[in-house]
């Protein structure tokens, strides 16, 4: 039978060992994992969350590469022409391409049901040209149109999703020509971040409406 001290040094040792191991010890490597702060913990080159509760989670720091929120944008502008006279306007796309520096190639495919467009411009680094497919989702004549758009620039591996409405409401007097959607840009162009794009997207709205109101009184 094992001398009982010995038995006692040996029962030591192996819980040294797991205790060692519950600090974070691996196998083959002497380095502990380091606390700092009681917030972020990093073993073998990954870093985690460590929540106020002690829970141990991914790290909150958004990684994804090539991607952004998606921008919302909500706008309002009184003209003085009529509603007829204003969905006259909003509805021939060549004139509307013509309000705006970035759209051009337009061809109507079905007359408010299916439209082509190629959008161009520069972003930073990045010369896009995405060939859009513009889809009328729904439609009440004279008053509301809805679209979604989507194109791709394979040049720059870049993504550009659209969703927006453009209402007209009667006025005294004239027209509230309200427009609303969302946009979502992914892809190498995305890297620019978010507020560079979303900058960009309210230049677009500005000569939109600014064309509008020029036009339409």
């Amino acid at each position: 039978m094992a001398d009982l001290g010995e038995m006692r040094r040996w029962l030591r040792q192996a819980g040294g060992t797991a205790r060692r191991r519950k600090l974070g010890h691996d196998e083959g490597r002497r380095d502990p994992i380091r606390c700092n702060g009681g917030t972020v913990i990093t073993r073998n080159a990954a870093q985690l969350d460590i929540a106020p509760n002690g829970n141990i989670g991914s790290n909150p720091t958004d990684h994804r590469v090539g991607g952004m929120p998606t921008v919302a944008f909500n706008r309002t502008i009184r003209v003085g022409a009529p509603r007829a006279t204003a969905w006259e306007a909003v509805t021939d796309v060549d004139r509307v391409a013509g309000w705006v520096s970035v759209v051009g190639d337009v061809t109507e495919l079905d007359r408010l049901t299916r439209y082509t467009a190629v959008l161009t411009d520069r972003l930073g680094p990045f010369r896009l040209s995405a060939d859009l497919d513009v889809v009328v989702t729904e439609l009440q004549e004279g008053t509301f149109i809805r679209f979604v758009a989507d194109g791709e620039d394979r040049q720059v591996s870049s993504r550009i999703q659209i969703d927006a409405s453009l209402k007209l409401d009667e006025a005294d007097p004239g027209t509230d020509v309200v427009v609303d959607g969302r946009y979502e840009v992914t892809g190498r162009v995305a890297t620019l971040g978010a507020s560079m794009i979303r900058t960009k997207g309210d230049t677009i709205l500005d000569q939109f409406f600014a064309a509008l109101a020029e036009e339409l009184g």
